[in-house]
């Protein structure tokens, strides 16, 4: 046998060694790092609160601080339990630089309450006017668009709403088109309205009603009192909205 041979064969197996040694590790999967699970409980809470799709949201967060800071050394990342403080439609910005809690649970087993602060982007489908919106306008499923923005343009940096939210609400002034939706520029719509012929109970003792018709003069909401004129007498009441076109005198 020539001399070289056992040399070759010698590379060769430190070779395959080396190889398998690379497949294996290629393999392994290392767990999400802090900031990746962070964004992705984002996505997930983003996609909850709307009813839609979590791959519709584009979430970038950066620079992130945890207080009390995280323990140094440690061989794995915690495990990301719950995000608290996500906004809301109509609350305070969560684009931009922001601040919220976050419990961790560490490879010991602890689990540990965090706050965390940073840049966060976002961008994402909001819910806006399909067409221009007089005040007062109750909403449509027709009303609604959805369109992809960058949430740093809303005027509260969040747009968290569901379309079954709006539709039934009423807006609170003159919406362009174009225009995101969401609570401060909408209301409750009323249940009645000056001009509407309603349902009239009049409760005249224990268990005496008498039911009639009247014509609403004022606008109002469940829990509101309006004056309401008897349709038959003409005569002016104060009555209690209780539902849609009804409303409840006791006397």
């Amino acid at each position: 046998m020539p001399k070289t041979l056992p040399w070759m064969l010698n590379v060769f197996l430190l070779m395959l060694c080396f190889s398998g040694t690379g497949a294996r590790a290629s393999n392994r999967t290392e767990s999400p790092s802090l900031e990746g699970q962070f964004v992705a409980r984002l996505r997930t809470s983003f996609a909850e609160r709307m009813d839609l799709p979590a791959d519709i949201f584009d979430v970038r967060a950066e620079n992130l601080v945890f207080f009390p800071p995280l323990p140094l050394g440690l061989a794995r990342q915690p495990e990301l339990l719950d995000v608290m403080g996500i906004g809301s439609a109509g609350a305070s910005r969560i684009d931009g630089l922001f601040t919220m809690s976050v419990t961790l649970k560490y490879p010991d087993g602890t689990v540990r309450e965090h706050q965390v602060s940073g840049l966060m982007q976002v961008s994402g489908p909001v819910w806006v006017a399909k067409q221009t919106l007089n005040r007062g306008h109750v909403l449509a499923a027709d009303d609604l668009a959805m369109q992809r923005l960058p949430w740093s343009q809303l005027a509260t940096g969040v747009a968290l709403t569901r379309k079954d939210e709006l539709v039934g609400r009423a807006s609170r002034s003159l919406i362009q088109v174009g225009a995101p939706l969401y609570a401060a520029v909408l209301e409750i719509a009323p249940s009645v309205k000056t001009g509407d012929l309603v349902e009239l109970t009049v409760q005249s003792g224990p268990g005496v009603m008498i039911r009639s018709r009247a014509v609403a003069r004022q606008t109002g909401r469940v829990g509101d009192f309006i004056r309401v004129e008897q349709s038959d007498t003409r005569k002016p009441l104060q009555a209690l909205v209780t539902g849609d076109k009804t409303v409840e005198v006791q006397l």
